[in-house]
């Protein structure tokens, strides 16, 4: 890979990363796109892109994310990678070599669809036969059907809402559970099979570079924010979101606003990916809710079919939330149970 051509991608890169600077001749500073860098102090640079042997990288000292520089500009520009794709395959080929440009023509921005087109392709929940399974699985579970759909064929759903989707689907029936930008814009779905299915979620996006955040459009910035991973989760919690990730902590960079958090992690010490994710949590600054060895249930929707309301499960969360060296302390307890 040329030097020239990576060094002038790092360039066109720079407005797009906060507080940019270059402190060598291979190396520069900035704030990190991936976790956000301090939400306390707004000045901290942590993100580098560095130079070793003969291949730049990116690195960050806060929330250790490392990546190639082309998987990096992807991340933070997928349009401009593109570009630098192009430029890089043309330059590192010999003139006999033929170019599919196909493969570097971007593809265009996804505007966010009109609600007519997801509600004229799926069914209200609240419009189905109490007896259908559907219907019947979410209100086995108590989940609220609000904002919930149907679709009988997942597929030709995806195919008439996301034109631009590329990824193979089948005809398969699956609750449709829509997220949307702050704005209510329509950012993407996630399909939850009903009955046995080789994969149990599948999240589309009207374009790759859209944010997966559940919750957003009825976000109330005034208050405390809760984070929690699944959609369904979020939906017994007053003003949560979800992630549809076990990585937490991105979410204050996607919100873009320096809120109370509180990161409500799955009930799951012996899931190491869990901890993990708790304790750079922790190291960011954030609040997290530990569970107390009183609560069995493994997340929110089990302990309401326990019988918990979501105001007792609201009390406890709040009663066992913790940050600093003590939210370290109370994890190492918990994990350990």
């Amino acid at each position: 890979m040329s030097v020239y051509i990576d060094k002038k991608y790092i360039s066109l890169l720079a407005p797009k990363l906060p507080l940019f600077k270059q402190r060598g001749e291979f190396l520069w500073n900035f704030r990190c796109p991936v976790c956000g860098d301090s939400q306390k102090n707004k000045i901290k640079t942590r993100g580098y892109i560095y130079k070793r042997k003969e291949h730049f990288g990116f690195m960050c000292h806060n929330c250790g994310s490392t990546m190639g520089l082309g998987k990096f500009i992807k991340y933070v520009d997928p349009a401009l990678y593109n570009e630098y794709q192009l430029e890089s395959f043309v330059q590192s080929n010999t003139s006999n070599s033929t170019v599919d440009v196909k493969d570097f023509i971007t593809k265009p921005v996804f505007k966010a669809q009109p609600i007519t087109m997801l509600y004229s392709n799926a069914i209200k929940m609240m419009n189905i036969d109490s007896h259908h399974p559907a219907r019947k699985y979410l209100e086995d579970r108590k989940v609220p059907l609000d904002n919930l759909l149907y679709t009988c064929d997942f597929a030709t759903f995806v195919k008439n809402v996301f034109p631009n989707n590329d990824k193979k689907l089948y005809k398969e029936e699956r609750i449709v559970i829509p997220f949307y930008d702050k704005e209510g814009n329509l950012l993407g779905v996630q399909g939850r099979a009903i009955g046995k299915s080789p994969i149990k979620y599948i999240t589309i996006k009207g374009d790759e570079s859209n944010h997966k955040i559940f919750g957003w459009d009825k976000l109330d910035v005034s208050k405390p924010v809760y984070v929690v991973e699944g959609p369904i989760d979020s939906l017994f919690l007053d003003n949560c979101i979800a992630t549809m990730d076990a990585a937490l902590y991105h979410a204050p960079s996607i919100i873009g606003i320096d809120r109370d958090y509180i990161f409500v992690y799955d009930n799951e010490p012996r899931n190491k990916q869990i901890v993990s994710n708790m304790k750079k949590t922790i190291d960011l600054g954030y609040k997290v809710c530990v569970w107390p060895d009183t609560i069995q249930q493994k997340d929110i929707n089990e302990m309401i079919l326990a019988g918990n309301s979501p105001a007792t499960i609201q009390h406890i969360i709040d009663n066992n939330t913790y940050e600093g060296i003590i939210a370290t302390m109370k994890m190492n307890q918990w994990s350990k149970l």
